[in-house]
């Protein structure tokens, strides 16, 4: 399964292989697919699982985004395991990079509500705006590349509405931190995304 197809004329085959508890393949299970969001079209296994319990679909996006797919099995088993298909438009640029547009003030207290915004931007430094890409926020303490994401109050995992991810959230121990704006959906970044934003909590405030 391609990791993105093109608008409108690309499509993706989704694989199922449904196994016991064992780990064995289970032919004859009836598969249905359900997909995320607008503009997409999804078909249907043709038939039940063959003998190496395999079950195969097919995925068509009319509307840039990201798309994903989950399994039933017989109607009632759902597979935790979801695939996810990013839908790209030949005139949307590509993505570079991301940048923080709404930033916090470099010195915030304890528990207070930290807005920020993410975009993602192509070279040129101008929004693409895909809508659905999940973005998440790491918070690591200055000077450490150790996450500290229990210290954050609030949802760290948004989706994009034309480029821009929202957050809320706020901090829960005094310190000095940098926030770092991460995504799974776009790999050609790399595991770190941009250089984070930093920030600080003034030590001792309640």
């Amino acid at each position: 399964m391609p990791d993105s197809i093109p608008v409108g004329s690309g499509s993706a085959t989704i694989t199922v292989t449904v196994r016991d508890d064992q780990g064995n393949p289970v032919p004859g299970a009836v598969v249905s697919l359900e997909a995320s969001g607008a503009g997409n079209t999804l078909i249907q296994p043709s038939s039940p699982t063959g003998s190496d319990g395999l079950a195969q679909g097919t995925l068509t996006g009319t509307a840039p985004g990201a798309i994903v797919v989950m399994a039933t099995v017989n109607g009632v088993v759902h597979v935790t395991q979801t695939a996810q298909v990013t839908v790209t438009d030949a005139t949307t640029p590509t993505v570079d990079h991301f940048a923080f547009r709404l930033q916090p003030p470099h010195d915030v207290r304890v528990g207070e509500q930290i807005r920020l915004e993410v975009a993602l931007v192509d070279a040129s430094g101008n929004v693409v705006p895909l809508t659905g890409i999940l973005m998440y926020l790491g918070l690591f303490p200055d000077g450490s590349d150790v996450p500290t994401n229990s210290r954050l109050v609030g949802n760290r995992f948004v989706a994009t509405e034309n480029g821009v991810a929202l957050f809320n959230l706020a901090v829960n121990t005094a310190g000095s931190y940098r926030f770092r704006a991460l995504t799974d959906q776009l790999p050609e970044l790399g595991p770190h995304g941009p250089e984070p934003y930093l920030f600080s909590l003034p030590f001792g405030v309640h």
